[in-house]
């Protein structure tokens, strides 16, 4: 909703969210908190699609977010 008066301040604030939570839930060597595959999958899906979404504006994940996605 690039229109909308708040849209950048939910992009900030989602964007800071999802940085605390990748690196909450990815440790450094690639261990996700959930022990299960599934959940892994999903992460990583998601992950990725947000990435991509990002590259589209212009935007990326911190380097220390990928390092902790690649090495899942």
């Amino acid at each position: 909703l690039p229109a909308h008066r708040q849209s950048a301040a939910w992009r900030r604030r989602g964007y800071r969210w999802l940085v605390e939570q990748i690196r909450d839930q990815f440790a450094a060597d690639g261990w996700y908190a959930q022990h299960s595959f599934t959940y892994l999958r999903l992460a990583l899906d998601q992950s990725t699609v947000t990435q991509r979404a990002l590259q589209a504006s212009g935007a990326s994940l911190p380097d220390d977010c990928l390092d902790r996605l690649r090495h899942s």
